[in-house]
């Protein structure tokens, strides 16, 4: 079901429009603002100087060009409670822009007549977004620019980085000592390691047969070493006449990289940590009855999160369980009821789950991300 059942270019907006095209103006969409007025019928949005009831101000997180339509570009708004303290209806949405002459303006709004959609308030457990794409009229796409600071990024741009990551970690995986991590093609994101012809480590643990085609630094006295002949003509390590100013400058280079690699591995070792995942079932007949402090009704259980601890700032997204519609959507509603009267707990090993007035009929799932692998 569409959010909005009304849409016009403001005047200010042709107005600013005639201006770019006599080149007396570049279009800068400078934010997007919600709010929960409603308009009638017979209201003229193309008066519109201002939204009723604004709710939000949002940067807009990107901006395309419709093919083979140069005359208008695409907006991408995402509407995230982030920040909400109270629930409010989505009726209205107005696209700002700059005009040189009078300053910040209605460029197009975006109305409804019923109330349909509404934004929760942040509950400290998941976020919830809605992102919507506007197709909005420029008359000439080169001229325009938009504000992006601070724009929340949608689920869908999250989860295609999110496959970035994850194929780049398992292009670092694996590797030993000797190897150094490679392009492995022209593909982007494609690494592997390859083994090298500089080994660093000290001198006594250097292999006992050396390569002839490699170059062995001994770490410990900064000298380099290659594999050949010896002046008693036995093959051993032979020692290059490398002054002491190079040595050192290439023990430098070889510290540096060993803690770039170092470092490496605590930020891969921070991203898998962050996009671990930890699914749980909540039970609908485990809720235990009870009294808040100030009287109210409220239903608890706990659920075993493992890795869980007091202090993990995990994130708490819907996981579900069911496995036809009439079950799926009766475990919306249950989620619906968590999320909108719930809060979460972390202790070890286990989340305590709260939801007060009321509690979910059905059971549902739940997903945590950001827990750390149990040990």
């Amino acid at each position: 079901m569409a959010i909005f059942t009304r849409y016009a270019l403001t005047r200010a907006g042709q107005a600013l429009i005639t201006k770019a095209q006599a080149e007396q103006a570049t279009i800068h969409f400078t934010r997007a603002v919600t709010g929960s007025g409603l308009w009638g019928e017979d209201e003229d949005l193309e008066a519109a100087e201002a939204l009723k009831e604004p709710k939000q101000s949002i940067a807009f997180s990107d901006i395309s060009i419709p093919d083979g339509n140069p005359s208008a570009v695409v907006l991408t708004v995402n509407i995230c409670n982030e920040e909400q303290t109270e629930l409010y209806y989505l009726n209205e949405l107005a696209i700002m822009a700059q005009d040189p002459q009078i300053g910040e303006i209605v460029y197009a709004i975006m109305a409804s007549e019923i109330q349909a959609v509404y934004v929760p308030a942040y509950n400290g457990i998941g976020l919830s977004n809605i992102v919507q794409r506007i197709n909005i009229e420029v008359a000439n796409s080169s001229n325009v620019t938009i504000n992006m600071d601070g724009a929340h990024v949608s689920a869908a741009e999250y989860t295609a980085w999110r496959l970035i990551v994850n194929r780049f970690l398992a292009g670092l995986s694996g590797g030993s000592a000797g190897n150094i991590l490679m392009k492995g093609s022209g593909q982007e994101y494609d690494y592997r390691w390859e083994e090298t012809n500089v080994i660093a480590r000290p001198k006594n643990e250097f292999p006992e047969t050396g390569q002839a085609d490699a170059i062995y630094v001994d770490t410990d006295a900064s000298e380099i070493y290659v594999w050949k002949l010896l002046q008693s003509g036995a093959p051993g390590y032979w020692k290059l006449p490398l002054g002491a100013e190079a040595s050192a400058t290439l023990q430098e280079q070889i510290t540096a990289n060993a803690n770039a690699i170092r470092t490496l591995q605590t930020n891969v070792g921070d991203l898998q940590t962050k996009f671990r995942e930890v699914s749980v079932t909540v039970k609908a007949a485990s809720w235990t009855a009870g009294t808040a402090s100030d009287g109210t009704v409220k239903y608890t259980q706990t659920v075993t999160v493992a890795g869980m601890t007091a202090s993990t700032k995990a994130v708490v997204w819907p996981a579900f369980i069911a496995t036809d519609g009439a079950a799926l959507l009766a475990e919306k509603k249950a989620q619906a009821i968590f999320f909108g009267f719930g809060k979460s707990e972390g202790r070890a090993g286990e989340v305590l789950l709260t939801c007060y007035k009321k509690k979910p009929a059905v059971n549902f799932g739940l997903k945590f991300q950001g827990v750390k692998e149990a040990s």
